[in-house]
């Protein structure tokens, strides 16, 4: 991965850094493990740019997602501990899924993280 670029794919998988600072994930089906490693690569090339008061501020959409293996789910756990990431905002995301990742969020103690119906409610709440 290259570092200072601004927009990385992996499959159908975007991510891409926007011009308000904020990183964005565009995913579709399952998240693998080698998908959140390359995402936390991007944005460890990339934190810098993306500083917003001190933290990364995420928009993750969800395109037709689908269950996770248990080893991206702990993954996902894990790297959401990151001192650096701020807010996260959760688009795309169906009531099962939402379940889940309510189950997650639960268990990570990490309080800036919410579900949204439209990007643009997400980007204003990222923008608070």
């Amino acid at each position: 991965m290259e570092k200072g670029k601004k927009e990385f794919f992996i499959g159908e998988n975007r991510l891409y850094l926007g011009e308000d600072k904020i990183l964005y994930a565009d995913f579709s089906g399952e998240l693998t493990v080698d998908i959140i490693n390359s995402l936390y690569d991007f944005f460890n090339l990339n934190k810098t740019k993306m500083m917003n008061e001190g933290k990364v501020k995420i928009l993750i959409h969800l395109k037709n997602p689908k269950k996770s293996s248990p080893e991206a789910r702990k993954l996902t756990y894990t790297l959401s501990k990151d001192k650096n990431i701020g807010k996260v905002a959760l688009l795309g995301i169906n009531p099962v899924t939402k379940v889940i990742a309510s189950f997650f969020m639960g268990n990570s103690r990490k309080k800036d993280v919410k579900f949204f119906n439209t990007k643009e409610s997400a980007i204003v709440w990222l923008k608070e």
